[in-house]
């Protein structure tokens, strides 16, 4: 069997998707799993079932409106007026993520999905967590319904502080970040794969020093912490994904970003998101020497 692992990234979905769908059509890569973190549990399903073209037009032209019914942040990346009085008045976000839903249902409809479900595609294990306790699981969105597979998505999307948690079998499901950064280690420990991908969002070089970081304001902080945060669990992720990679004698490869693309989680322009997908592409160029 081959595996396929996608990161999170937030709006560098577009450098994600550039690599994997060049990795898939022009290197022919053909998984038999996938796994998805945040921003890979949205691309997981679409690039198993060969959906190119639709997954470049989604990641070129995605926005904070394909996102949020409220949106935490300004185009600036403080805070909006709306999460102010939703942090004052004791809301559980800053935003919401309602808007997400229907941007899932137009790549995905339900008569794709039944597509996806009967016909001879890549299981998907998207990856959440839940807050009562903590468990870290992956959904295989093969044993789903539509309605199901939408909340997964939702859930392995949902940036805690930022979205809501998505309410689902009992419990109060956030973004898999929260935990793994990405599942490759969780793949490659669960099955015997002779060849396995994983695509991250952030640089190889994992240096996080910015010597001109201040704390501008509330927004700033939080992003700052989530990127040293998510960058530790990347790390470690990778640690453990070499060690199984060994272990069960599967030959690995890693793609990385480069440190050019922008910072912050949402951050997201039509100009921006076209160049991030590009690097996407000629990063996974060089790697493979296409």
């Amino acid at each position: 069997m081959n595996g396929l692992s996608l990161s999170g990234g937030g709006t560098k979905v577009a450098a994600l998707a550039g690599a994997a769908i060049t990795l898939l059509k022009e290197y022919k890569y053909k998984p038999d799993k996938i796994t998805g973190v945040s921003a890979g549990s949205i691309l997981a399903v679409p690039l198993a079932m060969g959906l190119y073209l639709e997954t470049e037009y989604l990641a070129k032209s995605f926005t904070m409106n394909d996102v949020f019914g409220i949106s935490p942040v300004r185009k600036n990346g403080k805070l909006s007026i709306r999460a102010i009085l939703r942090a004052i008045a004791g809301k559980e976000s800053l935003g919401t993520q309602t808007a997400l839903i229907d941007t899932i249902k137009k790549l995905i409809t339900p008569y794709r999905f039944e597509q996806y479900i009967n016909g001879n595609y890549p299981d998907c294990y998207l990856c959440a967590v839940e807050y009562k306790t903590g468990q870290r699981r992956f959904f295989n969105v093969k044993h789903a319904s539509y309605s199901e597979y939408i909340e997964i998505v939702l859930a392995s999307s949902s940036v805690p502080v930022f979205v809501e948690s998505v309410k689902m079998e009992g419990g109060y499901w956030y973004d898999g970040g929260v935990r793994d950064h990405i599942a490759s280690h969780w793949l490659l420990e669960e099955f015997t794969l002779k060849n396995h991908f994983s695509i991250y969002s952030r640089p190889e070089d994992y240096n996080l020093t910015k010597g001109d970081w201040q704390p501008k304001n509330i927004m700033s902080v939080l992003s700052r912490t989530m990127e040293i945060m998510n960058t530790e669990i990347s790390k470690n992720d990778e640690l453990r994904e070499d060690v199984f990679a060994i272990r069960k004698d599967t030959t690995n490869t890693k793609i990385f970003m480069p440190a050019i693309l922008a910072d912050g989680m949402y951050q997201a322009t039509p100009a921006l998101l076209q160049e991030w997908y590009e690097i996407g592409v000629k990063t996974t160029r060089k790697k493979l020497e296409i």
